[in-house]
């Protein structure tokens, strides 16, 4: 069986809108750039067994972030979390089914 592995970068306040490149979203007049609905569709149907975040030491303040307020929210469970020598935090998630 195959499966669906998720690798997103967000700040320590959630938002995942940052990581692509400058022009790439520029929803809510957001300045960063970066994109984030399929991994929120993907998480919403339970469909992703495993969410990789790689969190970095950083706040913006706006922007999309990975939880969003509509649609049923995913139940991850915590198997592994390291921290590299610039202060990201890489943490593997398991989705729990239900």
């Amino acid at each position: 069986m195959r499966r669906i592995v998720v690798f997103e970068h967000l700040t320590l306040d959630g938002v995942m809108q940052a990581p692509g490149r400058a022009d790439e979203d520029r929803r809510g007049c957001f300045e960063h750039g970066g994109s984030g609905e399929l991994v929120q569709t993907l998480m919403r149907r339970r469909l992703v067994d495993e969410d990789v975040l790689l969190i970095h030491t950083l706040v913006l303040g706006s922007g999309r972030r990975l939880s969003s307020d509509s649609g049923a929210r995913a139940v991850l469970r915590l198997v592994e979390a390291t921290a590299s020598p610039s202060g990201v935090v890489i943490a593997t998630y398991h989705q729990e089914r239900g």
